[in-house]
């Protein structure tokens, strides 16, 4: 199961809801909607900051691209709300708000179960799925907030984690071996192809990925050492021991748990420097980690004994909040951006 905060616009204008779903098992919810802006993302460097009413507020630098929007005068900020997205048995629902308290926007049901996700800055993540325990692995590319599925054509190996490059036209994904004789292998592509990547040291098998800019992907060594690997040149870069790597590709910054706490790294000169902790969030040791685009919430499991686990999702500068979904193993969170 996983759960999904995202990233949305807030328009001041009142739009029409949909009155038909674009499957048969699929439902949404009684306007008003949340139209979709003209956005151009910002190819530089993006700071956040709180504002008074908690909500993420975006600046960016004089002479970067800027939101537009009929409605609304050109800005030099953008102003983010988030919705929550949950994978809970054979149901994928999208809520309002943080957490699964909000109002219900959309649901579908009779899903496959998910098993990994891929979280892109805009409206798109890569779902992997597997329709029971020996089927086989399907990928899909979503769409939000209707939760539109486009197939992707994938005939190779299970696949034991999937990362989203931030534009979410493409993906990079882990197989697991399939004997001892195999090694866990990156394969790099789009919803029509895909190709191999070879890549030393050897990977570990529970790695996961974080894609940071246009080929750059982050992973774990089989000696759980923290790797930003080139895919385009074959580069790489050893950093300290760690793992879950997550990404906040609007701020720049990309995360993991290192020496027993969860750090945070700069985009470029990543290893240059001892790795930095995050402040504003209630935050020490995690078992599963995903971050908002904007690095502004946080969506964890904390490990108890007997394979037990408790979720918890924060927004920086704001009050710890149990997630319960996520509990012993029941969801994932995660957080993507949707203009």
């Amino acid at each position: 199961m996983l759960g999904l905060a995202c990233e949305l616009r807030l328009l001041p204008t009142t739009v029409s809801a949909s009155t038909a779903a674009p499957d048969p098992t699929a439902t949404l919810s009684p306007g008003p909607w949340l139209a979709r802006a003209a956005l151009e993302w910002c190819r530089n460097q993006v700071f956040s900051a709180i504002a008074r009413d908690g909500a993420t507020l975006l600046h960016q630098h004089a002479g970067a691209a800027r939101l537009a929007h009929r409605d609304r005068p050109v800005s030099g900020r953008r102003l983010m709300g988030y919705v929550t997205f949950i994978a809970r048995q054979e149901s994928w629902r999208l809520h309002a708000g943080i957490g699964s308290n909000g109002r219900l926007l959309t649901r579908r049901d009779k899903m496959p179960a998910l098993l990994d996700l891929g979280t892109a800055r805009n409206s798109v993540l890569w779902a992997c799925t597997r329709q029971n325990q020996s089927g086989p692995t399907a990928l899909y590319r979503v769409t939000l907030p209707n939760l539109d599925m486009e197939s992707v054509s994938w005939a190779g190996h299970r696949i034991g984690a999937i990362a989203s490059a931030p534009d979410g036209e493409r993906a990079v994904v882990l197989t697991l071996p399939q004997d001892e004789t195999e090694q866990p292998t990156l394969w790099f592509g789009n919803v029509s192809s895909w190709e191999r990547i070879s890549i030393q040291p050897k990977l570990d098998i529970s790695s996961k990925i974080a894609w940071l800019d246009a080929t750059r992907i982050v992973c774990e060594s089989s000696q759980r050492q923290l790797i930003i690997f080139d895919m385009k040149t074959g580069s790489l870069e050893l950093g300290p021991l760690g793992f879950y790597p997550v990404s906040a590709s609007c701020v720049q910054e990309w995360y993991a748990m290192s020496g027993g706490r969860v750090v945070r790294f700069p985009f470029h000169e990543s290893f240059r420097r001892s790795p930095f902790g995050i402040e504003g969030f209630a935050l020490n040791e995690a078992a599963t980690l995903r971050v908002s685009a904007d690095g502004q919430v946080f969506t964890w499991t904390v490990p108890l004994a007997l394979h037990r686990s408790t979720g918890y999702v924060q927004q920086k500068g704001k009050a710890r909040q149990r997630f319960r979904d996520l509990d012993n193993g029941a969801a994932l969170g995660a957080v993507v951006g949707l203009p």
